[in-house]
């Protein structure tokens, strides 16, 4: 058995992807001697390339893990006030980044692409919560082999509105209004590639669409 192309196979991955281990593994089964192919039965064939696409699948995908990202909530200010029979309290928040290199090579250049989601819930209404987002973007000149780099997103704006004791919206909507994240999205590039995602939770890319 050839494990030089094997090898080879494993070590190209990243470049050809599944299908082009799979030509380079069915050129070596072609160069089989004829007096030894019906040796080689195709589920042998077929078991072959899938341990050797398992093999490969960490390779595939380093790319997308030479970055981690975590996202933490931050508080910077709180204000309330009076508005008739009404209280409204208003928390600005943002969100910090740590950008995290998990290679051992210097990634020259990367930008921090984010969406953050969060719903903006109007007071009396019995609509259903309308569902905003606030994106950015940061650049990072070079982040070094495994360093971290923290950055901020831009200050979000939650409002709560919650009537006084025995008044009611005549709309039968509820008496307290509460805007509240519903997820976070970070994503980073080097070269035009994506090198690293972050989503929380883990099923908003099911639910939301990524905007550049």
């Amino acid at each position: 058995m050839n494990l030089s192309l094997i090898a080879t196979s494993i070590a190209i991955g990243r470049d050809c992807g599944p299908a082009g281990l799979e030509e380079i593994i069915s050129g070596f089964f072609s160069n089989v001697p004829d007096q030894f192919a019906w040796m080689i039965s195709m589920k042998i064939r077929s078991l072959f390339i899938v341990l050797l696409l398992c093999l490969a699948a960490p390779i595939l995908q380093a790319q997308l893990h030479d970055v981690k990202i975590l996202a933490t909530r931050e508080k910077l200010d709180e204000t309330r006030e009076r508005s008739g029979n009404t209280t409204q309290t208003t928390k600005e928040i943002i969100y910090n980044l740590t950008i995290e290199s998990k290679t051992f090579k210097l990634i020259p250049a990367l930008e921090i692409k984010y969406m953050i989601f969060y719903e903006d819930i109007q007071a009396g209404s019995t609509n259903k919560a309308r569902l905003s987002s606030v994106k950015g973007s940061q650049s990072i000149t070079e982040l070094q082999a495994r360093s971290k780099v923290k950055i901020k997103t831009k200050p979000i704006k939650l409002a709560t509105q919650e009537l006084d004791a025995g008044w009611y919206y005549t709309s039968g909507s509820s008496g307290r209004a509460r805007d509240a994240v519903k997820g976070v999205w970070v994503r980073a590039y080097a070269d035009g590639k994506m090198v690293g995602e972050y989503i929380n939770p883990s099923t908003l890319d099911n639910k939301q669409n990524w905007k550049e």
